[in-house]
């Protein structure tokens, strides 16, 4: 495996890089950084990593997040008995019957596109399929021109 061509390839791509000069990095590159690291740590502490905050605001909201925390898990529990309750007193297929007659909606509009489709020969289906497939990259062309020519900066 010694002439295996990904070898040769890198140990050829390797030389020709050596052979190259280092570049050196422009002048405004470390002022630009300085810049933003001492804009980061002027930044307000609330917009700053929640490690970051004074040890007195972690530990309140640390209080408080235990406490919606709880508060949420306690209501979810209490909303969760009361379901139970309900689906004791009542029989379960009326608490289901909403969900029946969107089951017989959804079923009643995809037999009639099969119809439709079944209707149409198969060249026509075809057709209307590579239509909408081609409208649809047309529209993916033409949002990404348009997203370009906007956001070109001038």
């Amino acid at each position: 495996m010694k002439n295996d061509p990904k070898d040769i390839l890198e140990k050829v791509l390797h030389r020709e890089l050596q052979k190259l000069p280092d570049t050196e990095a422009p002048g405004t590159l470390i002022p630009r950084v300085s810049a933003a690291i001492a804009a980061r740590a002027k930044a307000a502490w609330w917009r700053r990593s929640w490690i970051e905050w004074p040890v007195q605001i972690r530990v309140v909201s640390f209080c408080l997040s235990v406490i919606l925390s709880g508060t949420f898990l306690y209501g979810a529990n209490g909303v969760w008995q009361r379901a139970i309750t309900f689906m004791d007193t009542h029989s379960f297929g009326d608490q289901l019957e909403p969900f029946f007659a969107v089951g017989r909606v959804l079923e009643t509009l995809g037999r009639a596109v099969l119809l439709a489709l079944q209707s149409m020969g198969k060249p026509e289906w075809l057709i209307s399929l590579s239509v909408i497939v081609l409208m649809y990259g047309a529209c993916v062309v033409l949002g990404s021109a348009t997203f370009q020519v906007v956001t070109r900066k001038r």
